[in-house]
């Protein structure tokens, strides 16, 4: 089991190794990031300074070029005469000799100079050619090329001219072997146009060797170094690589990065196992310095942060250690003293101990501990003292108590005899009372239920007579109800009878219709003939003749329909009057008496119940006299009950309580026994804490 002191030692040394790392892992991540952005960064500004430095000699030579270019275009003015006159061409060649002299020994690393023609209308060798073996040798004026020997495709001989002229602009070209002087060169050519007319080029050849060692002191770190590429990305410089190697056939990463063009930034890969980082810069000519170096030497910075944080961790632990040793110990210390004084409690030794004092004066939590443990231990001592005091006074109550409880004991064991004789006697008698008091009380429960049976019978009575005048009450409505329609339904009869009439009416109408129709219908056919003996002044009359006739036939035709309907009408109309004549029949001689006969049996039924109910009041009334004499003689029984049971019960209770006394009494023997043991066992208690 850890102690405390073992945690808090653990939980300081690990927050403060848990903080350091987290700190530490931090800084050190943005150190690493910020160092090695920064070592990337060296890598990339030692490239650039480097390819400054090969860009200022080139700009040197290219400045030189430019010159003696421009010196040639001012010294050939006339383009026409320059193509006819060879005098003119060699004239202009004298004055340019001292020039291009001039131009060649200012150029450092400058091998040949040269001013060539353009052979088309110039002769095949004419111009200035001049070189050199090294910067410290004299330029010798040598015959320049023969055109005529070569072919203008033949780029490997003559594309030193050609290709500056087919290009129309100032050109560098490729390094390659002198093979006269066995030295690499690399070319610089300005074609020269006047007029819009090839007049000729201006170029030098410089020693690549300059170059060369320009590109083998770009160091960087301690084995980083820097190597040139030609614009076909071929290895012209390299301490381990031939030239003319093509990089993609060494490393397809470094030479798609510098093919992309991106130059001023970092390329991290791998070169025969090796993890390297590299960067390039390109140059005036179109060629390209690359500096590298081993990932392990531009991020030696950041490893030596990775130990240094390590270091400052391990010390941070030390430290902690150290810290968390002295910081535990101040801690533990007062909680050992205060755990002391705990200890001695629960052994119920209440002695003061000297750190009690220093602990309660402490201004944080052990010192509250401490204060409510001195407070814990005062109460302790004064309950203490209080259970000694008690033990005692109860010692001497329970002695004065035992010797009252004999005297009590003796009196009512006297009292007990006597009530118990007194009770024999008194339950004798209560024995008979409730003998007589059963039976009386049979008697008055039968007479109770008589009466109450007479009641019923008189509340029945009292029902059929309801009932008899509720049934006479209705059969006298019903009749008069009955009257009252057979009243209406014989008005209604005789009104019917009498629109049954005017049905006749109708008939009677309709047979004047038919006639007046039939008469109409002759005097149409009376102005059809008139009509057709007025010949052509009586066709309109005969067209309005013939439409009268039409009408009557019309008039006749529905007449015809209407005395139909009044046959069925007329048919309708002499049940309905049959109907009535047997309701008014029926309602007359058979409802009406009916409810004469009803009203009389209501009436002899509501004399029935009144005589039932006069006899049932009066054997009620007989019932109740009956029942007020023997509750009288049960209400005097009872009292004589009543009073023995008291009596008895009153002894009884003596001597219950007589013997619970007694017992009770017993029992207070007992438990004064079981406080005389309380009082040694509370005295025991006491002598077992230690207050002095």
């Amino acid at each position: 089991m850890r102690t405390l002191r073992t945690r808090i030692l653990f939980v300081v040394v690990g927050c403060a190794l848990l903080a350091s790392f987290i700190s530490g892992f931090i800084s050190l991540h943005n150190s690493m990031k910020v160092t090695d952005q920064d070592a990337y960064q060296r890598l990339t500004d030692i490239c650039s300074s480097y390819g400054q430095d090969v860009d200022n000699i080139l700009s040197r030579i290219e400045v030189s070029v430019n010159t003696l270019a421009d010196m040639t275009k001012n010294t050939i003015r006339d383009v026409d005469k320059f193509k006819s006159s060879d005098a003119y061409v060699n004239e202009c060649t004298d004055k340019l000799k001292e020039i291009a002299l001039s131009c060649g020994n200012n150029t450092e690393g400058a091998l040949t100079y040269y001013v060539r023609y353009n052979p088309d209308f110039t002769k095949a060798t004419s111009g200035i050619f001049a070189s050199r073996d090294n910067d410290e040798s004299e330029f010798k004026m040598l015959t320049p090329t023969d055109f005529s020997s070569y072919d203008k495709d033949d780029l490997e001989h003559v594309g030193w001219y050609y290709i500056p002229v087919n290009n129309g602009k100032p050109t560098w070209m490729d390094p390659y072997l002198n093979a006269n002087i066995n030295v690499y060169m690399i070319s610089y050519v300005v074609p020269i146009f006047i007029d819009d007319v090839s007049v000729g080029i201006v170029g030098m050849d410089i020693d690549f060797g300059k170059l060369q060692e320009m590109s083998d002191s770009a160091k960087s770190f301690t084995t980083g170094y820097g190597f040139l590429l030609n614009s076909q990305n071929q290895i012209m410089t390299h301490p381990e690589l031939e030239l003319g190697t093509n990089l993609k056939e060494k490393c397809a990463d470094l030479e798609a990065f510098v093919t992309a063009g991106k130059g001023g930034q970092t390329l991290s890969y791998q070169y025969n196992g090796t993890d390297k980082v590299a960067s390039f810069v390109a140059l005036k000519n179109g060629m390209k310095l690359v500096e590298t170096a081993p990932n392990r030497e531009v991020r030696a910075a950041s490893s030596q942060l990775i130990v240094l944080m390590l270091a400052a961790v391990l010390i941070a632990g030390i430290v902690a250690l150290g810290a968390g040793l002295i910081f535990s110990t101040n801690i533990i210390r007062p909680i050992r003293y205060l755990t002391e004084i705990i200890t001695d409690t629960a052994d119920l030794n209440f002695r003061k101990n000297p750190r009690s004092a220093k602990l309660v004066k402490m201004k944080n939590e052990i010192g509250d501990m401490a204060r409510a443990v001195q407070k814990m231990r005062a109460k302790l001592r004064e309950m203490v003292g209080l259970i000694d005091k008690a033990g005692l006074n109860m010692e001497g109550s329970v002695k004065d108590l035992n010797s009252n409880m004999n005297v009590i004991n003796d009196i009512c064991s006297n009292n007990s005899a006597t009530t118990e004789e007194l009770a024999a006697a008194m339950e004798e008698a209560a024995s008979a009372t409730d003998t007589v008091t059963h039976a009386i009380g049979t008697i008055n429960e039968n007479a109770k239920n008589i009466e109450e049976l007479s009641k019923q019978g008189a509340e029945n009575s009292l029902e059929v007579k309801k009932r008899a005048d509720s049934l006479m009450e209705t059969t006298i409505e019903a009749s008069n109800r009955t009257g009252t329609i057979y009243d209406e339904v014989k008005e209604k009869t005789l009104v019917a009878k009498k629109q049954a009439d005017a049905v006749e009416r109708i008939n009677e109408l309709t047979q004047n219709i038919m006639e007046i129709s039939t008469q109409t219908n002759l005097l149409a056919l009376n102005a059809s003939i008139e009509a057709a003996r007025a010949g052509e002044a009586g066709k309109g009359f005969a067209v309005v003749a013939s439409e009268i006739g039409l009408l009557a036939s019309q008039t006749q035709e529905t007449v015809g329909d209407i005395d139909g309907i009044i046959v069925q009408v007329n048919s309708a109309v002499n049940n309905l009057v049959e109907c009535l004549d047997n309701t008014m029949d029926f309602l007359e001689n058979t409802v009406l008496k009916d409810y004469e006969e009803f009203k009389g049996v209501g009436e002899n039924y509501s004399g029935d119940a009144s005589a039932y109910e006069q006899g049932m009041t009066e054997i009620n009334d007989a019932i109740r006299t009956l029942v007020s004499a023997i509750s009288d003689i049960s209400f005097s029984i009872e009292e004589i009950n009543t009073t023995v049971n008291e009596s008895a019960t009153g002894v009884s209770d003596i001597a219950n309580k007589t013997s619970e006394m007694a017992q009770k009494i017993a029992f207070t023997e007992s438990f004064m026994e079981g406080s005389k043991e309380s009082t040694d066992n509370l005295n025991h208690i006491v002598k077992e804490f230690r207050l002095q």
